[in-house]
């Protein structure tokens, strides 16, 4: 669906107006936290209950919205709160969430700005003692988890630490009594495991991220074969599974990060600085008149 509006307008009437921080992540919480301190007013989206728990708002005046919007829901939160700046701070993989956003600031005239985590895959290093499969979606992940499932024990399992939503592909395409999955512990993604036919003493339900002692007695319980992870970088606690799993000497699939792009301006508007970037918007909104 078009998204129309009159721009200019649009940027009249924001010359300071709010800043959305769509979160998710704990990176989301330590944005909103500064931002409060700062005195910048902020209007925060979120997907889900959980994540909102997580930005510990219960007492703060801040209009938190839960739910997962599309174009035109942005588009109509934006204009309703009066945002002149986005600050998204999603997951590395959200990138439908994050290529909405783009095309709705870019039609409504609002600065973008995207935090990315720093990745993981300094290869010569991290995985120097750990047997790595990078791949580039979870049906990749699935083929080479069969292949190397095949030349394993039948009570050996493959280890999925890479969230909820994609268990369906999963446990369409490798064994169910052969997966064990590690999710959240709430409602939505243990509905997520039944319906995906991962059985209860194969969930574990636990909120990361997970030191590298943790991640070795966890593989070793459920005796892992095979580990599937994603790189959600050093606050996604990347490493500590890498590390977990080389000293128990098992192969980890990697699924790497989808490519995100740049505004059609050409202009780069991802960070790696979270720190930087939100003492960049505090510096914008001090120096813009008030309307």
């Amino acid at each position: 669906m078009a998204i129309s509006t009159d721009k200019n307008k649009f940027n009249q009437q924001n010359m300071r107006g709010k800043v959305l921080v769509v979160a998710g992540t704990v990176d989301g919480r330590t944005a909103v936290n500064k931002l409060r301190r700062a005195g910048i007013p902020i209007v925060v989206s979120v997907a889900t209950e959980w994540a909102k728990s997580l930005l510990n708002l219960d007492d703060a005046d801040v209009t938190v919205h839960v739910g997962r919007l599309d174009a035109i829901g942005f588009q109509t939160f934006m204009t309703s709160h009066n945002v002149s700046v986005v600050l998204d701070c999603t997951h590395p993989y959200a990138v439908i969430v994050s290529s909405i956003l783009r095309k709705v600031t870019q039609e409504l005239g609002v600065q973008y700005l995207r935090y990315t985590r720093p990745d993981s895959l300094a290869r010569t290093d991290l995985f120097k003692e750990v047997k790595a499969y990078f791949v580039s979606d979870s049906i990749e992940a699935c083929q080479i988890a069969n292949q190397l499932l095949s030349n394993l024990p039948p009570n050996q399992t493959v280890f999925l630490t890479t969230g909820s939503k994609e268990l369906p592909i999963y446990s369409s395409h490798i064994p169910t009594e052969r997966l064990v999955a590690r999710v959240l512990p709430v409602i939505s993604s243990l509905e997520q495991c039944s319906r995906s036919h991962i059985k209860p003493n194969r969930i574990v339900a636990m909120q990361g991220p997970f030191d590298e002692n943790l991640n070795k007695a966890l593989f070793q319980q459920f005796n892992a074969g095979v580990i599937i992870t994603k790189d959600g970088g050093s606050a996604g606690g990347f490493a500590e599974k890498i590390k977990a799993a080389a000293d128990l000497d098992l192969p980890v699939i990697v699924i790497e990060r989808p490519e995100e792009y740049a505004t059609s301006d050409s202009r780069s508007d991802r960070q790696q600085d979270l720190s930087e970037l939100v003492n960049q918007i505090i510096k914008e909104f001090q120096n813009k008149p008030l309307i």
